[in-house]
């Protein structure tokens, strides 16, 4: 697989979850970000991680980033962000598709914020070759 594919997956995927009211309307609203997000981001926000790919199967990472006493809301942004991907279908470049698949969720102390949280939500998308 070249890496185009996976340049336009990450695309894909930030268009559409800046366009899905049902992620938007969580705390997170807009703030989404590719691979990297601003050096004093507004949170919480979602950052696109680093993509692994192995033949036709690309696992991402979304990184959600939240501070709050709990973990109701970076467990309420994963989920619609899981939610919003599972079983989509998008276009990655002309003639080039995408199936996308929620593989889950880690919850997790934030390692640079005390008082924040740090949820990790897996989607792996399957590119077929030849496409």
């Amino acid at each position: 697989m070249s890496v185009a594919p996976i340049l336009g997956l990450r695309r894909a995927i930030v268009t559409h979850l800046r366009a899905d009211s049902t992620v938007t309307t969580t705390a997170v609203d807009s703030r989404i970000y590719g691979e990297r997000a601003p050096a004093e981001p507004q949170w919480p926000f979602v950052r696109y991680g680093v993509s692994d790919a192995a033949g036709d199967l690309v696992s991402v990472p979304l990184h959600v980033f939240s501070k709050d006493d709990f973990t109701d809301d970076v467990n309420a942004i994963a989920e619609a962000i899981g939610n919003s991907l599972d079983e989509r279908v998008l276009t990655v470049s002309e003639g080039v598709k995408a199936y996308l698949a929620w593989q889950g969720v880690q919850v997790m102390g934030d390692a640079e914020e005390q008082s924040a949280w740090h949820a990790i939500v897996t989607i792996q998308a399957r590119i077929p070759q030849g496409c």
